[in-house]
């Protein structure tokens, strides 16, 4: 990768040091890791398809409420 900052490149080097691998092996680890994860709307999407999607707007009301009986 180009353009990571100084600071940046020496915590991954430390921690690619940590766990006993190196650099590019670590930093590839850590993107196969960001991938692997569904993306939010990927999660939304899913939850539409299932039916288990509720209105955000009927969320927030319900946190509100409950931290309004909590105060």
């Amino acid at each position: 990768m180009r353009n990571v900052p100084d600071d940046v490149h020496e915590q991954l080097q430390r921690r690619a040091a940590e766990a006993g691998m190196t650099l590019s092996t670590y930093v590839l680890r850590q993107l196969e890791d960001v991938v692997a994860r569904p993306t939010r709307a990927d999660v939304f999407a899913r939850a539409a398809r299932s039916g288990m999607s509720a209105p955000l707007t009927r969320a927030a009301e319900i946190i509100r409420a409950e931290r309004d009986r909590r105060s």
